[in-house]
């Protein structure tokens, strides 16, 4: 952004420099034409008083060059006579003189034919750079009888002179001027390009979640306005963020308590259904009373740890956050969990391995660490279908600051479209429990600032990931 400043800034500087110095190589020619158009004028009076009522300059041509030598000497410029057609006649330097006859006619043609009182032009005379002013000669009949040419080399020389130290004086003063404006501009663009970097870096952190900063700018210009509509949106993004977040909450708790509703509903119609069956066959059959008595019991008492169940795993999930951390070795309760799960019913096959790594210090709750174990466990064992010897190979390593536990089984893997949802409050894909286990395990690392994530392949295996931060 700051060449769009820059750019023209010094094409207007090149071009102002270029006016300014075409501006002092025409003064020079200007004082250099003035000062040589002097010095003609007082050789044009001297050649009309020696020739007099002469028609020509060839009558008084020792007289003129004698006269024409003086002066030369005295205005310290180079005179040369040409007579009325045009060809040489004398000249106060030799070096001007030329033996070629076809060169004797010197005298520029635009004095000569287009009748112009004076010309003044740089010219080349033997390799020599010099100015040259021409004008005619007259009688004292003001008739014309010849041309006069002023040369001057050390005017050109002194021109040239000055003009290299204009441009020296010209380049140095623009350089200067362009390198403060430089500066002045960089100055006021970085002035003027903090609040909108300040603005863009805001704009790039925020989040729907967590707290958006408020920009402090009290310039009344256009930026200040930018501001002003960030910092409202920041304000109404933080009101719709709340109300989302409240909106949320109370949406997973009405889900969670049509949820446990459900789950409660579903013994109790069983239940009232043995009480009430129980009730008529005491009436109909006192006999075999006892024996349907004690099965009503049964499953009464299966029912009611259903339901123990479903509050249990409830309150676990509600009290999740709830920790009270301590240094531990994860691998001691790592290797305990590996050894009780391997003595299970479904003949499930453990293995465990700590790659070398037998102390893995951690910053955690112990009875959660056992929560996460048993849950991801007991999922394992749950997703191994019932034709398929299965197996789940648990490891840990310490990797780049953190803990990293591996648990893999050969199940049945986890569908695509189900993927998403793995790790949501009340999704299950099994007809039992209430999708809470994932959901607590996620709560419990979240945290401990740890992470879990797994992979899958249907009709293969799940490998889920657990990281947790290694103490310092």
């Amino acid at each position: 952004m700051q060449w769009c400043f820059v750019v023209p800034v010094l094409s207007a500087f090149f071009v102002l420099a270029l006016i300014t110095f075409t501006f002092f190589v025409e003064q020079f020619e200007k004082s250099s034409f003035s000062e040589m158009k002097e010095k003609a004028s007082s050789v044009q009076q001297s050649v009309r008083q020696v020739i007099m009522r002469s028609d020509n300059l060839y009558t008084e041509r020792e007289s003129l060059a004698l006269t024409v030598k003086n002066l030369s000497r005295i205005l310290q410029s180079d005179v040369i006579l040409y007579g009325k057609n045009g060809r040489l006649l004398y000249s106060t330097r030799p070096l001007f003189m030329s033996t070629d006859k076809r060169e004797a006619s010197l005298v520029i043609p635009e004095i000569r034919f287009l009748k112009r009182p004076d010309v003044f032009l740089s010219e080349d005379y033997r390799s020599v750079k010099c100015y040259a002013y021409y004008t005619r000669a007259y009688n004292i009949k003001n008739e014309c009888v010849g041309y006069i040419s002023m040369l001057s080399d050390r005017n050109y020389s002194m021109a040239q002179s000055e003009t290299v130290n204009v441009l020296v004086v010209i380049v140095d003063i623009y350089i200067f001027v362009t390198i403060i404006s430089i500066f002045i501009i960089w100055l006021l663009n970085k002035q003027t390009m903090k609040p909108l970097q300040e603005v863009t870096e805001q704009i790039s952190q925020v989040c729907l979640t967590g707290s958006n900063q408020q920009i402090d700018y009290r310039e009344e210009d256009e930026i200040g306005e930018l501001v002003k509509q960030y910092n409202q949106m920041v304000v109404q993004l933080k009101d719709s963020a709340d109300r989302l977040a409240r909106s949320e909450r109370e949406f997973a708790w009405r889900e969670m308590a049509r949820r446990i509703a459900h789950e409660i509903k579903n013994p109790l119609t069983p239940m009232k259904l043995s009480v009430q069956q129980c009730l008529r066959k005491r009436s109909l059959d006192p006999e075999g009373f006892d024996d349907y008595f004690k099965k009503t019991c049964n499953i009464l008492i299966d029912q009611i740890d259903n339901l123990s169940n479903i509050a249990s795993e409830f309150s676990s999930f509600a009290k999740a956050a709830e920790s009270r951390c301590e240094k531990m070795n994860i691998v001691e309760k790592l290797r305990p969990a590996v050894e009780l799960f391997a003595n299970n019913s479904e003949d499930v096959t453990f293995s465990y391995d700590d790659n070398g790594c037998p102390s893995l210090l951690v910053w955690m709750d112990d009875k959660q660490v056992l929560q996460i174990f048993n849950n991801l466990f007991r999922n394992a064992i749950q997703a191994i279908p019932d034709d398929r010897h299965g197996t789940v190979h648990v490891t840990s390593d310490g990797l780049d600051g953190y803990a990293l536990i591996r648990i893999e089984d050969n199940g049945c893997g986890v569908s695509e479209e189900n993927q998403e949802k793995m790790f949501q409050p009340n999704f299950t894909t099994k007809t039992s429990g209430m999708g809470l286990g994932l959901a607590i395990v996620k709560n419990i690392l979240n945290s401990s600032n740890g992470d879990i994530w797994f992979e899958s392949e249907v009709g293969k295996g799940t490998c889920f990931y657990v990281k947790i931060p290694l103490c310092e």
